[in-house]
């Protein structure tokens, strides 16, 4: 049988300056036992083969004990505790190639990490090279070829951080399960520029963590930790070189990596990035080294729901279709927030489902059911129109009646077009300045088009033009595909459109050309590969022009903006044949308005607030200040809630029945009113008129 034995790293490490290290004393020792064949010798773990017969396991652990005992001093029982044993029999490793199960820091869990692995979402190329090597693992140790695995190194290309390090994590207990790594673990690293490199890139791109110390001092360090290690998987993140890869420092920098490879497995880490950057990065890591790529598909919304879907059925719990819808409304919001997590924010929200439905059981709502509701779950979105029919939201609305005729005339061009299977691109503008009910008007859209049929899911997904135009080379096209198929069976409000109109002097320069004179050529980086916006709008029109069917893309901007969109991009103007404008509103109309959102958020009135709103709208000068918007209501209102909530507290009372005094408007009024028009990512749930 098999037999690996892993000391304790500590007690490595404290001998590691002795003249013999402990596993080199261990490794010589052993082969001088008859019955024992020394496989494999490292410094923390040894293989060793044995005939069970001949020398049983607690047999040969004995003699180790013994070796170590009297090789450092110390009681034989103490000795027990420096080191720990994985056996398996000849069977398991020469006849199917079927390890056992072996014990690692998750001994007990019911699946195993390869099956883990396995319901990964978007990392189909990362599933593959598991089950590659999981196929090999017996071969590996039988031929006593586990080097060949170690000397291999991996380019892994995620747009997820969580993402990758679950999948490193779970790479590690594989390996460790299959006996190839027996004390694996992740070791993460940044690679950061130079000083030199950053200052070559403009005004205080020197100032990081680095200060004024150079790539070579901390690989100096970095590598001398690697040497006390053994068995771990290092993870190097490289983005910050993904524009100079070619540089000398870099290629010294692997050279330096390539002379610690025992026990040591190298993956390099990138985001999200346009394929022949991909491939050119790994171009010059095979120059040094082995590399595999290995890139991670963007998590996407069926994915997403799958995943949940399967950890409500280990409950014995299911989600019927206005759970789901809910489910999706709660995703688009996050990724409209920025504070998407891929797989941990399904994580999140599927313990938030559970634990609306358990609450709603213990309130008597269906306490017997096994079945997740929309009703349910209707607290865990922002939204206060995700149940409502968009004819309902439309009466509710005060002030909107002009926007309301445009999107009426809108979605019947955009479902008159598909019922007559005539071609008609789905773009839209939306002209006004911010703050003008623009993102409410789109969840109006979508929820008028769900209700035709022309769109599936009926979701909102807001983002602005700089989520898109990524500065960095080769992820500006992945961020904006990502986005745009999200956005299928949906409307894509696009806002901020400053980063889509940057001139071209406002760019970062062209890096200068470098000599790499020991290799004997230039490197520099391409004029074409720094239009970053061009890049994102020509993903959006290619995304128009083959998705007008089921889905609507909207940009929203200010008329100065969008003429100026007009006239750089052309081609995309091209798929936008709809324009719907949005006005400021008028001081008796937003007194109404704010009104109506007190009334619709439950609260009551005090005497004499409603005198007191007509008064305080009708003595602003909406046009100078720039009030005039939804957004400046809806801030106020926040502002006069928080004072109320505030208010009662302190008289010690609850929020049940809450009213609005005039004090408490009177306060959030003295507010400095530019204050009213600052948007926030995180939108409130208590939206205008919503």
């Amino acid at each position: 049988m098999y037999i690996q034995i892993r000391l304790n790293e500590e007690f490595v490490k404290e001998h590691f300056y002795d003249k013999v290290l402990p596993g080199t004393l261990l490794a010589d020792a052993l082969k001088k036992i008859e019955k024992a064949k020394l496989i494999d010798s490292q410094s923390f773990v040894l293989t060793v083969r044995t005939d069970e017969k001949d020398l049983p396991p607690e047999d040969l652990a004995d003699q180790v004990a013994e070796i170590l005992s009297k090789a450092f001093g110390i009681e034989k029982e103490e000795a027990k505790a420096l080191f720990e044993f994985f056996a398996a029999p000849d069977e398991a490793v020469e006849g199917t190639g079927d390890l056992p199960e072996m014990p690692s820091e998750n001994a007990g869990a019911a699946r195993s990490a390869m099956d883990s692995i396995r319901s990964l979402c978007g990392a189909g190329e990362f599933i593959s090279l598991c089950e590659e090597i999981h196929a090999m693992a017996a071969g590996l140790i039988r031929e006593e070829a586990r080097d060949t695995l170690v000397s291999r190194s991996y380019l892994m290309s995620c747009d997820s951080r969580e993402m990758l390090g679950l999948s490193l994590d779970l790479f590690a207990e594989l390996l460790r399960e299959d006996g190839l790594f027996p004390a694996a673990r992740v070791v993460k690293r940044k690679v950061p520029l130079s000083s030199m490199m950053q200052m070559s890139m403009g005004k205080n791109a020197a100032e990081n963590i680095l200060g004024n110390n150079q790539t070579q001092d901390v690989l100096e360090s970095f590598s001398a930790s690697i040497v006390l290690s053994s068995d771990i998987i290092v993870a190097l993140d490289i983005s910050e070189w993904t524009e100079r890869i070619d540089a000398p420092e870099f290629g010294q920098f692997l050279a330096s990596l390539q002379e610690n490879t025992d026990n040591v497995i190298y993956v390099f880490t990138v985001p999200c990035l346009e394929q022949n950057v991909l491939e050119r990065i790994a171009s010059v890591l095979s120059e040094i080294m082995y590399v595999r790529t290995v890139s991670f598909v963007p998590v996407s919304l069926p994915e997403l729901k799958r995943l949940v879907e399967e950890e409500l059925e280990e409950m014995d719990l299911h989600a019927d279709e206005s759970a789901w819808q809910t489910f999706y409304e709660r995703i688009a919001e996050e990724k409209s927030d920025g504070r998407f997590q891929g797989i941990r924010t399904a994580d999140r929200i599927f313990d938030e489902m559970v634990y609306l439905r358990l609450r709603a059981a213990a309130r008597g709502i269906r306490p017997g059911s096994r079945t997740i509701t929309g009703e349910d779950l209707k607290e865990m979105v922002r939204s206060r129109i995700w149940n409502k029919s968009s004819e309902d939201i439309l009466r509710s609305l005060a002030g909107f009646e002009k926007v309301e005729a445009q999107l009426r005339a809108a979605a019947d061009a955009l479902t008159g077009a598909a019922d007559k299977k005539e071609p008609m691109y789905s773009g839209i503008f939306f002209e006004g300045e911010s703050g003008t009910g623009r993102s409410l008007a789109a969840r109006i859209l979508a929820l008028m088009l769900r209700e035709r049929g022309f769109l599936e899911r009926g979701l909102l997904f807001e983002h602005r033009a700089c989520d898109l135009v990524v500065p960095e080379i080769g992820m500006s096209v992945p961020a904006s595909m990502t986005i745009c198929r999200d956005a299928i069976g949906s409307v894509l409000l696009i806002d901020d459109l400053d980063a889509f109109l940057e001139e071209e002097e406002t760019r970062r320069p062209e890096i200068e050309k470098i000599e790499d004179t020991e290799r004997g050529r230039a490197y520099t980086i391409e004029a074409d590969s720094r239009d970053f916006a061009f890049k994102a709008v020509n993903v959006l029109t290619t995304f128009l022009e083959t998705h007008s069917g089921d889905c609507v893309v909207i940009f929203a901007g200010d008329a100065k903006r969008l003429e100026k969109l007009r006239k750089k991009y052309p081609a995309l103007c091209a798929c936008i044949p709809t324009l719907v404008r949005f006005e400021d509103y008028e001081a008796d109309t937003m007194a109404r308005i704010f009104m109506q959102m007190i009334a619709k958020n439950g609260l009551k009135a005090g005497q004499g607030l409603e005198e007191d709103v007509e008064a305080y709208f009708a003595s602003l000068d909406l046009k100078d200040l720039k009030l005039a918007n939804a957004r400046f209501l809806q801030n106020l209102f926040e502002k006069t809630r928080s004072y109320a909530i505030l208010r009662v507290q302190m008289e010690g009372r609850g929020k049940e029945g809450l009213e609005i005094l005039r004090e408490d408007f009177r306060t959030a009024c003295r507010e400095r009113n530019e204050s009213m028009n600052e948007k926030t990512r995180s939108q409130s749930r208590y939206g205008f008129g919503s």
